[in-house]
């Protein structure tokens, strides 16, 4: 029980992290990392080269990971 408060205190805390990103990070990583769509689709769907998409997506995860150092200081 106490694992599942965990779990769902880390989901809060990411959720929280996710809307700081700037409008364009969250739709990246919504459309790659939570619809699992390749950097083809999202490509196509956000009119962009792949490997822009996938700048674009590394760049949001470096920015997230920021924004979770920052909460253990």
């Amino acid at each position: 029980v106490d694992q599942d408060f965990v779990i769902s205190d880390d989901q809060a805390l990411i959720h929280r992290l996710f809307t700081r990103l700037s409008r364009d990070e969250q739709e990246v990583l919504e459309l790659r990392v939570i619809a699992g769509l390749s950097s083809e689709q999202v490509g196509k769907a956000l009119g962009r080269k792949p490997g822009a998409v996938r700048t674009a997506q590394s760049s949001a995860l470096a920015h997230l990971r920021e924004l979770m150092d920052a909460q253990d200081e």
